[in-house]
Parts: structure tokens; C-alpha cells; sequence
């Protein structure tokens, strides 16, 4: 224990936390709001402003777990629950308030398991990812090669093709 916790001094941590604001990008920042502006809308009573602190917990997480899944009962990629998770912590630790314990562990638990489903149907082949980019067959990236090296491009533009 420090000699200022001893004491019962208060650590003025603001110089940390601007540091830590300013690392983010202001893609990422402009995301997290957006996600904290989707749950104040849709989750909205009435005509009444409202305010992420307010919201039950619980009905905040039944929320994104139906934000998760699509219209048509498929389920959304994991960085849905995610980006949502991500965006309550920003505004929590921004706001200086205690991050409630069903989001804080609740829906860290949510969005590992998503992560594992995905995995595990990515593994098994019953689910096609539909974030990022498509891998080539092997087949089609031995066709490029076999392609390059026979018009006797030996330094054939091959790094455009990711794998």
C-alpha cells in the first residue's frame, strides 16, 4: 500500500486518464458513442432522456444479447456483444463510475462464449464467418502462382494476395 492510501489522500489519477483518452483513435471513439447512442435510443421509455447509468443492468444485457442476433434469428459475429462491452467500459471509466458486476463479468462471460460458438463453428464448418475477408483455397493460390511463374513473372506482384 502506497503512503498516500495510508494517509486517506485522494490520487489524482486525471493526467493518466487523459493520456489513456487520447491513445484511442477517434474511429474508435466515434464507434463507442455511437453504440452508447443505439442503447439510449432503442432502450428509450417514453419522451424522457436517458442516461446509461440508469438502465437496469439486467435488462441491459437481455438488450445486447437480442442486438446480437439478426432479424431472421441467425446470430450477429462476436464483435457485436463486444464492441457494445467495449463502449460500456469507456463510458464508465469516463464518467468516474463504478462498472455494475452483471457488465463488468456477466458480459465478459457473453462475449466468450460467442467468440467460442463462432470458433467452434468455424472449426466444424456449420458456420461461414461473414466479418472479414475470405481466405483463398489453396487450390486457387497454387493457380496464381503456377500462372506468374509460367508467363515468367518470377517477382509477380504476390504480396497483393493475403492469406
Amino acid at each position: 500500500m502506497t503512503q498516500e492510501a495510508k494517509s486517506g489522500n485522494e490520487i489524482d489519477l486525471s493526467e493518466f486518464n487523459e493520456i489513456s483518452e487520447a491513445s484511442r483513435s477517434e474511429g474508435t471513439l466515434k464507434r463507442y458513442n455511437n453504440k452508447l447512442k443505439r442503447i439510449c435510443r432503442l432502450m428509450k421509455e417514453g419522451d424522457e432522456d436517458l442516461c446509461i447509468a440508469d438502465i437496469n443492468p439486467k435488462k441491459l444485457l437481455k438488450f445486447i444479447e437480442t442486438d446480437s442476433n439478426h432479424k431472421n434469428g441467425k446470430s450477429k459475429t462476436a464483435s457485436t456483444p463486444e464492441g457494445y462491452r467495449n463502449a460500456l467500459v469507456y463510458y464508465y471509466k469516463r464518467n468516474n463510475l463504478p462498472i455494475p458486476e452483471e457488465i463488468d463479468s456477466q458480459l465478459l462471460t457473453f462475449v466468450k462464449a460467442k467468440r467460442n460458438l463462432y470458433a467452434q463453428g468455424r472449426r466444424d464448418g456449420t458456420y461461414k464467418p461473414a466479418e472479414g475477408r475470405d481466405v483463398p483455397a489453396f487450390l486457387t493460390f497454387e493457380h496464381i502462382c503456377k500462372g506468374s511463374v509460367a508467363d515468367g513473372y518470377i517477382d509477380a506482384d504476390l504480396f497483393l494476395i493475403r492469406i
